[in-house]
């Protein structure tokens, strides 16, 4: 066991990590140790789980269950640029059960994971290098990604805050900062295509 977490921090996801049907915190602190902070329904604990160790310099991609099994998973970014499946189980062992997804993927930026082909498997959203908006969807196994789609293009001056039904209309939407102007846009999504995207905030 570590000691306790050390800032700065790599965010990782919000997610219900933990199964009990409340969002969590999971995030790599400055030593590449992995930690949750379990949701309480109205914020997060102070008391910081560990869970894993060795991430230092990854970038992550967020938490789905990837491989069905009933636990959240953690995808990320090697420092080589292998896109990496951390499998969770029960005990939380996640760097005994290591995939890697797929290689070569040096300037991705990751907008999130969510079912965003609504098939029932969670998929990774990033951004490649030229500014396209691209889709890796789920296998449901565990074992890797199919073969990506382009769902977007001239991406290439956003920050992403993340994958989500903002809307409440049952299919994820991207979140994302206009780094020019700091207005933070919602590109609502439906089962197949973004609609108008809504200005949400400025000064971000």
């Amino acid at each position: 066991m570590p000691d306790l977490p050390k800032a700065p921090f790599a965010f990782t996801d919000v997610a219900d990590y933990n199964g009990d049907s409340k969002a969590d915190v999971v995030a790599a602190d400055a030593t590449g140790s992995l930690w949750l902070y379990p949701g309480n329904g109205g914020g997060w604990s102070t008391s910081a789980v560990y869970i894993g160790s060795g991430l230092s310099g990854y970038t992550f991609a967020g938490i789905g269950d990837f491989n069905t099994a009933g636990y959240a998973d953690i995808v990320a970014m090697a420092p080589g640029c292998t896109l990496r499946l951390f499998r969770g189980d029960a005990g939380h062992d996640l760097l005994t059960q290591v995939t890697n997804f797929a290689s070569r993927w040096n300037g991705y930026t990751f907008a999130g994971v969510a079912d965003f082909n609504r098939d029932g498997k969670p998929d990774v959203i990033g951004r490649h290098p030229d500014g396209t908006l691209r889709l890796f969807p789920g296998t449901g196994t565990g074992a890797g990604l199919d073969t990506s789609a382009q769902i977007g293009t001239s991406w290439t001056s956003f920050t992403f805050a993340g994958v989500a039904d903002l809307n409440g209309d049952a299919n994820p939407d991207v979140i994302a900062r206009e780094d020019a102007t700091g207005i933070l846009w919602l590109y609502p999504r439906t089962a197949t295509a973004f609609s108008t995207r809504q200005q949400i905030g400025t000064g971000w």
